[in-house]
């Protein structure tokens, strides 16, 4: 096993445990913000309640942040095969990951931060998804129109006819339709509680 994939896994356990700290922290915290207060089950109540709703959230949230991780660290190393510098491709990716979708490595850090929030279980990371899904589409809108238009021209305008999914491919549409829903859920039975 090489350092990067120790130094990547190293990171990745470190920014899941920190995800699941800061979850403890939001539970301790802003209760009232937390999502599916009104049926919740206790199972622990030590010096804080751990629920079923923050078990299911903790551990659901991990799977995708380790499988979106992973994924984006690959990407990220095909990525950089093909720059000669920052934002200087030298040639355009079609094959693997970009086969499937445009922009893999965008849907990844998208799944990474729909993860975090997911596992913080709270109202507060709905409104902030949908902030860092806007930021995260208008930035790869940017790279399609001014640096890879530009560069690879009718090349790229064949492969964009050809792959018609500019960040997710079916199987991670639903994963984040199902995580977003349930969230959802959560905000309507937290209103609920507060009722």
């Amino acid at each position: 096993m090489n350092s990067f994939k120790i130094l990547s896994g190293l990171i990745s356990f470190l920014a899941t445990f920190a995800s699941i700290i800061i979850s403890i922290i939001s539970r301790l915290e802003y209760q009232q913000f937390l999502l599916w207060n009104s049926v919740d089950i206790s199972i622990i109540n030590c010096f804080i309640n751990i629920s079923l709703f923050f078990l299911i959230h903790i551990i659901l949230g991990s799977i995708v942040f380790y499988l979106s991780f992973f994924q984006c660290i690959e990407i990220i190393k095909i990525n950089n095969q093909a720059h000669e510098a920052k934002n200087r491709p030298k040639e355009l990716l079609i094959s693997g990951y970009y086969a499937k979708a445009r922009h893999p490595m965008t849907a990844r850090f998208f799944l990474i931060v729909l993860s975090f929030f997911f596992m913080i279980g709270s109202l507060i990371g709905i409104p902030l998804i949908l902030l860092f899904a806007l930021v995260f589409a208008l930035l790869a809108l940017y790279e399609e129109k001014k640096i890879l238009f530009p560069i690879f021209r009718e090349k790229y305008q064949e492969y964009k006819n050809k792959v018609n999914s500019r960040f997710f491919t079916i199987k991670m549409k639903i994963i984040i339709i199902s995580l977003f829903g349930f969230m959802i859920s959560g905000a309507i039975f937290n209103q609920i509680s507060i009722k």
